[in-house]
């Protein structure tokens, strides 16, 4: 920080002398092109001309230079006159001004210093007073929304209002009509929390958590005042305040991908969660159903719209939210070391116990926060002292979320009356669609984990030898049936299903090398387990699917939207189609989604619907086949099979021999692999081994890794629907634990 002071008075001499030189300067080279002229130009080469010409150019530096000076000055003057500086003798006095501010120029300091200026303004508004700029609220919302992503602008602009007065500025700069229809000034809400943003994620970690603390202390619903009264008006004040916190660090979803698209301070996030944390959860419960009652008898309007609307009321929901865009602060949070070394994922617990019924809004801050925790699994960053890596955490953390959201928070029947819903246990709740999208996410970043359970029942991943903590194979069938019927959450958690089986058939390659039918049957077995896994998930989708409408869809063929989209999403991962959202880690070849699969901006429309009549073995056939190819296992032959040469999926190295390109396969395509290896064992003689043979040696027909590759196959997707079709059934309905 640094300190600017001005004398006015004295600076406005310079800038008149600067003027007053470059006005004589200009009068001397007017001299002495006008003499120049009058003698006929005498000097060579036009000399007067280039004189005249660069003199100019200098001059009028000069003048812009008095210009900048002058309007520097007058920033100041203005920065004083608003109280921002103060003026001592005649001369103004700057402080705390950001050596980033003092070292970037004009333009930097014009942006800090419209800052604070705004920043004061606002704050002498929200007191009641008149700015001396003269300017109304909605000129200085205006700038803010201008210059809202700035980071000096932000910083400047918060300890001009004072961080105590965040919360209260989407309150008090309401119209009567925003007042009806939400209760509070969305728009400024939204503003501000850039604002905050910008500001958090370049501060030190002293300044998030002094301004985190300030900004708490306003929405704790916590008064001192001995007059029962005055405590029950002051909480409801502190109430509308959290409320619009929330919407201050959460409702950032401009792409519509269900995360925030905000990036605040990770030390600010965990200390305001830590703040936030100690609000007595029964308070805000007690005060939303007050916002109930005012509702009903339209006693305040601005607190009854805040129940209509839907806003979150819960003090978690917004931070948790925000969390969802910032995976380091939701990790640090939500799973943090112990000093023992150990990982604490005691606040996932507690989080999944608290009753969201009431606010189902606030569900899905926390799991969004779970889900970008969850991508850390992929993380390779160590912990400086020595305790559980990122990924370590990351991994314990999603373990811990399977399980206690399976069986904390039951989910509720949308369909159900109001009377129906006496049978529910404690605590269950409405998912909405962002938090399906975030289990799906969740369950897709345990991909291994999950692959395994759905065939042999346990949560291991064959990979490390590590069980996943706590979750069993009843807890994936339970989140899975419970977001089944979200096309994205089933196309996300196919994602993760089909990178595993990629991912684990290219290890198993390398880890086997030079055995070449511990390599095929590798190869087979991570497919098979992807294909399991796949029409487990497809079929417990249907299932799901059926009990929302109340019809009889028994028929395996027939595919819901949400299966329909699990296909596509596999098949565009496992064909190398699709890499954007996933982060891939070096230890155990780890891969995680940062965040979800949105159907129809990653697909669109019609790819969904393409796959309704799609089939997984072919689909599963192909991508052995190629991995196969690929790693040099087939043999050469093959590929001179008839009609070889009009398939564009069969491509030539460099050194000239075949592989499979299925990165732009058709749903055709795939299904023209096996046709292609069908013509292969058909036709295609091979030498094989043959120890009766006095050459050791005699000729076959079809290549005998296909059979190698190919054994019991073709099973393993009806065995996966069937299985996943009975846990669907045998599992929970909505509204039913």
């Amino acid at each position: 920080m640094g300190t600017i002071k001005l004398n006015p008075d004295n600076l406005k001499k310079k800038i008149k002398g600067l003027r007053d030189k470059a006005d004589e300067a200009g009068r001397a080279r007017a001299s002495i092109d006008r003499e120049s002229e009058n003698l006929g130009d005498p000097s060579p080469s036009k000399a007067v001309d280039t004189f005249c010409n660069n003199s100019a150019t200098h001059i009028n530096d000069v003048r812009s230079c008095a210009d900048r000076i002058e309007s520097e000055m007058n920033r100041i003057i203005e920065l004083n006159q608003s109280g921002v500086a103060t003026m001592n003798g005649g001369t103004i006095t700057v402080e705390n001004v950001p050596d980033t501010v003092l070292k970037g120029g004009k333009k930097e300091f014009d942006t800090w210093s419209q800052g604070a200026l705004d920043g004061k303004d606002a704050q002498t508004l929200l007191n009641g007073g008149a700015p001396k700029s003269g300017r109304t609220s909605s000129e200085v919302q205006a700038s803010m929304e201008a210059n809202k992503d700035k980071s000096s602008y932000a910083t400047a602009f918060i300890d001009g209002v004072g961080p105590e007065n965040i919360t209260k500025l989407p309150i008090t700069f309401a119209t009567g009509q925003q007042q009806e229809e939400d209760g509070f000034n969305t728009q400024l809400a939204s503003t501000l929390g850039n604002i905050l943003a910008a500001a958090t994620s370049s501060w030190s970690s002293e300044k998030n958590k002094e301004v985190s603390d300030k900004i708490v202390q306003t929405v704790d619903c916590e008064n001192s005042d001995k007059d029962p009264r005055n405590q029950y008006f002051e909480q409801i004040k502190e109430a509308k305040q959290l409320v619009a916190l929330n919407y201050i660090l959460g409702s950032h979803d401009n792409d519509a991908n269900y995360v925030n698209d905000l990036r605040f301070g990770t030390d600010f996030l965990v200390r305001t969660a830590e703040g936030l944390e100690k609000i007595d959860p029964e308070k805000i419960e007690t005060l939303h159903l007050n916002a109930k009652v005012s509702n009903e008898n339209n006693k305040d309007k601005a607190f009854s719209a805040m129940y209509k609307k839907g806003h979150s009321f819960n003090p978690m929901g917004g931070v948790l939210d925000a969390m969802g865009g910032n995976a380091d602060a939701a990790l640090k949070y939500l799973a943090p070391s112990t000093k023992d070394g150990k990982v604490d994922a005691s606040r996932v617990e507690k989080l999944t116990k608290y009753d969201w019924s009431w606010d189902p809004t606030g569900f899905d801050g926390l799991t969004s926060a779970i889900a970008a925790a969850s991508s850390k699994r992929s993380s390779t960053a160590t912990t400086p002292s020595g305790g559980p890596s990122e990924s370590e955490r990351a991994r314990q953390l999603a373990g811990v979320a399977v399980h206690e959201i399976a069986a904390n928070v039951p989910q509720a029947n949308p369909h159900d009356w109001w009377w129906d819903r006496n049978k529910y246990p404690k605590g269950t709740t409405s998912y909405n669609d962002a938090a399906k999208v975030h289990i799906g996410q969740l369950l897709a970043n345990c991909a291994p984990e999950l692959t395994q359970t759905w065939n042999d029942g346990s949560a291991v991943n064959p990979s490390t030898g590590k069980k996943l903590p706590r979750a069993i194979e009843d807890d994936f069938n339970k989140l899975t049936y419970r977001v089944a019927d979200n096309e994205n959450a089933t196309a996300t958690i196919a994602a993760g299903i089909a990178k595993r089986a990629t991912e684990r058939s290219a290890a198993q390659i390398d880890a086997n090398a030079g055995n070449k039918d511990e390599q095929l049957e590798k190869i087979n077995e991570a497919y098979s387990q992807g294909s399991s896994a796949l029409n487990h998930l497809t079929a417990i989708a249907d299932v799901r699917a059926d009990d929302n409408t109340k019809a009889s869809e028994n028929d395996a063929n027939v595919k819901t939207a949400a299966s329909a989209a699990a296909l596509t999403a596999f098949t565009t991962v496992a064909t190398g189609g699709l890499s954007a959202p996933f982060q891939i880690g070096g230890a155990v070849a780890t891969t995680t989604l940062t965040s979800p699969i949105i159907t129809n901006q990653v697909f669109g429309a019609d790819k969904v619907k393409s796959t309704m009549n799609t089939n997984p073995n072919e689909q599963m056939w192909a991508y052995a086949v190629r991995d196969a190819a690929n790693a040099g296992l087939l043999n050469e032959n093959d590929f001179s099979a008839p009609g070889s040469e009009n398939y564009s999926w069969i491509v030539k190295n460099g050194d000239g021999q075949h592989r499979i390109d299925l990165s732009k396969a058709s749903q055709e395509d795939l299904k023209d692999v096996k046709s292609w290896t069908d013509t292969v064992n058909e036709n295609v003689k091979i030498e094989v081994p043959d120890t009766t043979s006095p050459s050791g040696k005699k000729d076959a027909v079809g290549d005998p890794a296909f059979k190698t590759l190919g054994d019991e196959f073709n099973g393993t997707s009806d065995e996966g629907h069937k299985d996943g079709h009975r846990d669907a059934k045998n599992r929970e309905q909505p509204g039913v634990s």
